[in-house]
C-alpha cells in the first residue's frame, strides 16, 4: 500500500499494525463515502467513464513499478485465485519460471487424464508490474469530493500485467446477471470502464483460457508438484 501509495494511488493511510498469533491487523485511515459496487446502479454514463479514467491512472502508475521476481513485496510469495494447488510457484520466481509453472499444468499435468494444451503454452513476460489483483466494485471507493480509492491489498505484489487485467471484474453484483435493461446496461457501462482503464492494451483472450485450464487442473489435481513449486 506504501508502494502504491508513493506513486500516486489513493489508498487509506496505515496507522498501526495489529500482531496476534493467527494474524496481523491493520489500523488504517476511514474513508467515507460509498463503494462501487454500491452506487453502480445509480451510475450515468458520465460519472462511468470519470471513474475509468481515475481507474485507468491508477493502472499506468502502477506499472512504473516494476520487478524481476514475482509474489509479494515483502514474503515473494504468490497469492491467486488463479491457483489452486497446494504447491504454489516458487517464492520470487523469475518470469520464466513462473510462466514454466503455468505450462507445466497445460502441458504435462497428468498426460494420461489431460491433453496436452500445448496451444494454450505462454511466453514469460519481459517484467513484472505492482499489480492490485482485486479490482473488484467492492474495493473501489468514492470519497465525499468524488474521489476514488482502491482498497484490500491483500492480494497485491509483482506478477505479469494480465493478472491485473482478469481482476477487473464486477463480482459480487448478482443483480447484473438478470435478463433486465438495468442489468445490460450495468454490464455495458461494466465493460466500457474496463475498456478505457486498459486501452490500448491486449484483451489476453488466449491468455484467460490458459488460466482456467490451469485453475481447473491445479483444484481437481491440488497435491501435485512441479518442477517449479514452492519446496513448503
Amino acid at each position: 500500500m506504501e508502494r502504491a501509495q508513493s506513486v500516486g494511488v489513493p489508498v487509506p493511510i496505515v496507522r498501526r499494525v495489529v500482531g496476534t498469533k493467527r494474524s496481523n491487523y491493520l489500523v488504517m485511515d476511514r474513508v467515507e463515502g460509498e463503494t462501487l459496487e454500491q452506487s453502480w446502479s445509480r451510475l450515468g454514463l458520465w460519472k462511468t467513464v470519470r471513474v475509468a479514467w481515475q481507474l485507468r491512472s491508477f493502472l499506468q502508475a502502477l506499472r512504473t513499478v516494476t520487478s524481476q521476481t514475482s509474489g509479494g513485496l515483502s514474503s515473494g510469495r504468490v497469492r491467486s485465485e488463479w491457483f489452486g494447488g497446494i504447491y504454489m510457484p516458487v517464492h520470487r520466481a523469475s518470469p520464466e519460471q513462473f510462466t514454466n509453472y503455468i505450462n507445466w499444468w497445460l502441458i504435462k499435468c497428468r498426460p494420461s487424464y489431460c491433453q496436452s494444451r500445448v496451444d494454450l503454452r505462454l511466453e514469460p513476460p519481459p517484467q513484472y508490474f505492482l499489480v492490485h489483483q482485486d479490482l473488484a466494485p467492492r474495493n473501489m471507493i468514492f470519497d465525499q469530493s468524488g474521489k476514488l480509492w482502491l482498497l484490500d491489498w491483500g492480494r497485491a505484489g509483482y506478477y505479469p500485467e494480465y493478472m491485473e487485467y482478469f481482476g477487473i471484474e464486477p463480482t459480487a453484483m448478482p443483480w447484473l446477471l438478470r435478463p433486465t435493461w438495468a442489468a445490460w446496461w450495468g454490464r455495458l457501462r461494466w465493460s466500457l470502464l474496463r475498456w478505457i482503464a486498459w486501452f490500448p492494451r491486449s484483451s489476453y483472450k488466449n491468455t484467460l483460457q490458459s488460466l482456467r485450464v490451469m485453475r481447473q487442473r491445479s483444484n481437481r489435481f491440488r497435491l501435485d508438484k512441479t518442477p517449479y513449486s514452492e519446496n513448503e
